[in-house]
Formats: C-alpha cells, structure tokens, sequence
C-alpha cells in the first residue's frame, strides 16, 4: 500500500502545477468534506482508511444508501486513490463508501464548467489513438499545435496508480506501452503548460 500512495504522490507532484488536487479524508465513518465543488479539469485524492471502499453511484442508489455502480462511474476497491480529470465529468458525482453506505458514509463531488480560463483545451480531433481498444500498446498521433511547448503524458490505472509516463515530449507520434498491465480501462493525461488532454485506453 506504501508504494500505492508513493506512486500517487509521485504523479501529484508532476501534474499539479497544470492542475489543482483536491483531498478528502475519511475521519471516522464519514468523508471529509462530505461535499467538494471543484473546477473541470482538477482531480481528487482520496486519502481514506483501508476498510474503506470508493463507489460511485446513481443519485437514486446514493438517496437510498445503496452500493450499486453507476455505469462507467469511478471505482476505488482499494480505498486510497486519484480521480483524474476524465473521470470526473462536469456536473455532480455521488459516491459511497461500500463497506459503510448504509451508515450514511457517502458524499458529493461537484464539477464545475470552467469559464474563465483562457488556455485551450485539446480537442478529439487534436489526438488519435490507434488500436484503441487495443491489447496495450497504442499508438497516438498528436496535431502540430500540441507540441509547440514540449508535452507530459501519463497513465494510470482507475485506482489512480501510475503505469507508465513520458516527460518533455517534443514529438507528435509518441507510443504507449502497457500491454504488461491487467486488461481493463486506463486514463491517458497529456499536459504542457497551456494544453491538457485526457482519454480513455483499453486493453482487452
């Protein structure tokens, strides 16, 4: 667990500067803060006790203290973890703790449009990724404006851990190369100081 939250500290310090991260904590049986607004394109760190289990859920499932995922909702079986950008959508975000739902142990994220940032935001279009589905490793294709100022790309797992990472890219045809992970769904992270990208990889 140790070189869980080490690896995610690591990944904290190399994207916070793009970024803020947010934390909450799990004082007894409750989330602190119960309820976090942020900003799209900021991420969550959840620094809770191990018999805790994160757990997003369906407005429903959360007023009724139910434990049931919401399709394509985050998951973090392992209690600690970070929620990066393409995981936390703009608008609200109900969670449970498993084990403790029907304690009431439970809280709300809210994400916010951001309005008044002016620096762009990399479009679908700026970025392929090919095979995507693929079996890990991935081959993306950047647009020109994308490396102007060299790049940051990083991937991690849906508990937050990082897989793999590439600083001060200055090409537009990088490669990926996770294929000696598990199958299942990764985030991608592509970052310079006025651009941010995030997409989901699968490895089936």
């Amino acid at each position: 667990m140790k070189s869980l939250l080490t690896s995610i500290l690591v990944a904290l310090a190399c994207i916070q500067g793009f970024t803020t991260t947010w934390t909450i904590t799990s004082p007894g049986f409750t989330f602190s803060p119960a309820t976090l607004t942020i900003q799209e394109g900021d991420s969550v760190m959840f620094t809770i006790d191990l018999i805790h289990a994160v757990r997003e859920v369906s407005q429903v499932t959360w007023e009724n203290s139910g434990t049931t995922q919401l399709p394509g909702g985050f998951n973090l079986p392992s209690g600690s973890g970070l929620l990066v950008p393409a995981q936390l959508a703009v608008g609200t975000h109900y969670y449970v703790c498993v084990p403790h739902a029907a304690m009431g142990m439970k809280g709300i994220i809210i994400v916010e449009q951001t309005t008044t940032s002016t620096k762009p935001v990399l479009q679908p279009s700026s970025l392929s990724i090919s095979p995507n589905p693929g079996n890990g490793i991935f081959q993306l294709k950047l647009a020109e404006i994308a490396v102007r100022e060299p790049l940051q790309l990083q991937v991690f797992d849906l508990t937050g851990r990082e897989v793999f990472r590439l600083k001060d890219i200055n090409t537009a045809e990088p490669l990926i190369d996770i294929s000696a992970f598990d199958k299942g769904t990764y985030i991608l992270l592509i970052r310079n100081k006025d651009l941010r990208f995030t997409e989901k990889l699968i490895v089936q």
